[in-house]
């Protein structure tokens, strides 16, 4: 292991470049020998798994980055109980290529398979099962993490520590190990079905009515329609197959690799750098009507039963999609809203986006479940995902759009995703996380030395 000088790098939305020094660490002391480095060179450090996080929260502009992905070795993987072990750069896919034909699976899995568990707990992230499972830090037993004296110490759900360092954005440490509670099924096969929706009320009225007998939900939603039709979309749900089903050990795992090729046919390279001139405001209203149609009247009306990881892990079969929004990247804002109000809460929102020609190209809701985690993003609620193609748009005019949708979130008592954010300043940040104060005393008690930083940290939290 070295440190490399002066690498540039951004976060997965391809917007922020900066430079700063890389680590790869292959063992735990290579991880101290950093942190002896940065405490001798008077820097910090940023810990980055796979480098999925969107902006500034994995980017540290003249420091230190702590790439993980080397540490990525299962430990431990108890079939019988439903435990596994595993360092930090280990991912969601290959946990799963070991756990899935025994029937055990882990809640709150993103859509993308190579997220890495340490990654997953520092952001509670959330699946298309967190209405009914919570976020991803339900699934942890306990933990170890290396603090900036040299000592690694381990955590366990008793523990203060625990609900301040899960969703902790990486600012208490190094994750080293996590210990993970497996959830047991009868089958890695689901039943899924689509239905369509002409209103965001219909669509959130469905989610109400329906939610309870499903184990999945997603919405897709249309950003550019109005009037009656304002927030039209469709909802895919799943449940988990009550049979058990034969699984072809070859296809389970082709389903757990990311594809080098768009749904097996297209090379992503140069797809998408082809495609990437022609995204753009116009282009994706056109394209949500004809999906929109095309789900309406064509669209599949009975359930389908496909394997779980085929289902949930869409991001496999898209490779390197981000690529759409080349040269200049992203900005993904996602808000979740407290239900009360919500389906108002939700008009709102798409009407400001559509004032400032700012509708998400592609918007997925979903319900989410309230948890107890310091910077958890979590309510008995509903998020969206807005996102929005950098080319051809003034940064001025969207900075402008973002700071009136904060203030909007905040009126809704709602909170933005952190994993996914670059826009937002302190004095919103503070409005909606509103255990601000109390991360920050014990992020000074339990990291006296300031050790552990981020671009995104020096924005939100040092004004």
């Amino acid at each position: 292991m070295k440190v490399i000088n002066k690498k540039t790098v951004s976060g997965y939305a391809n917007t922020l470049k900066v430079s700063s020094f890389i680590a790869e660490p292959e063992n735990t002391n290579e991880l101290i020998n950093i942190i002896e480095i940065a405490k001798d060179k008077n820097l910090n450090i940023c810990c980055s798994g796979s480098g999925l996080s969107y902006a500034d929260l994995i980017t540290n502009q003249n420091n230190i980055i702590l790439k993980t992905y080397k540490l990525n070795k299962i430990i431990n993987y108890d079939n019988l109980n439903g435990y596994i072990t595993v360092q930090c750069g280990v991912t969601f896919n290959s946990i799963y290529q070991m756990t899935l034909i025994d029937n055990w699976y882990l809640s709150s899995c993103p859509g993308g398979g190579d997220v890495s568990i340490g990654g997953a707990l520092s952001n509670n992230v959330h699946g298309k099962d967190s209405f009914r499972n919570g976020n991803f830090g339900e699934n942890i037993e306990f933990f170890k993490i290396l603090q900036s004296n040299g000592k690694i110490v381990q955590i366990n759900k008793s523990d203060e520590a625990f609900k301040y360092i899960v969703s902790g954005i990486g600012l208490f440490g190094i994750i080293t190990e996590i210990t993970l509670k497996l959830k047991k099924i009868t089958s890695n096969y689901v039943e899924h079905k689509s239905v369509v929706h002409k209103n965001i009320d219909e669509i959130i009225e469905y989610h109400e009515l329906n939610n309870p007998n499903y184990d999945f939900a997603v919405s897709w939603v249309d950003c550019f329609s109005n009037k009656i039709d304002i927030g039209r979309g469709l909802t895919k749900q799943a449940t988990w197959c009550e049979n058990e089903r034969k699984t072809n050990i070859k296809i389970l795992n082709k389903t757990l690799q990311k594809s080098k090729k768009i749904f097996n046919i297209l090379p992503s390279y140069p797809t998408w750098e082809i495609i990437s001139p022609f995204v753009n405001r116009k282009s994706f209203k056109i394209i949500n009507k004809i999906y929109y149609n095309y789900n309406k009247f064509f669209g599949v009306k009975h359930e389908n039963i496909q394997l779980f990881s085929k289902y949930n892990f869409m991001h496999n079969k898209i490779p390197n999609i981000k690529n759409i929004f080349n040269p200049k990247g992203f900005i993904e804002i996602q808000p979740v809203l407290p239900k009360k109000n919500i389906i108002n809460n939700l008009k709102d929102i798409l009407k400001l986006s559509q004032k400032f020609n700012s509708e998400s190209l592609l918007a997925g809701l979903k319900l989410h479940k309230k948890d107890d985690y310091a910077l958890s993003f979590s309510d008995d609620g509903y998020s969206i995902g807005i996102d929005l193609n950098l080319n051809n748009r003034n940064m001025k005019d969207i900075e402008i759009f973002a700071d009136e949708l904060f203030s909007l979130v905040c009126e809704q008592n709602g909170k933005v995703y952190l994993a996914k954010d670059q826009l937002l300043k302190p004095k919103h940040f503070k409005k909606m996380y509103k255990n601000y104060f109390k991360f920050i005393e014990f992020k000074d008690k339990f990291d006296p030395d300031k050790l552990f930083q981020s671009d995104l940290y020096r924005r939100l939290f040092i004004e």
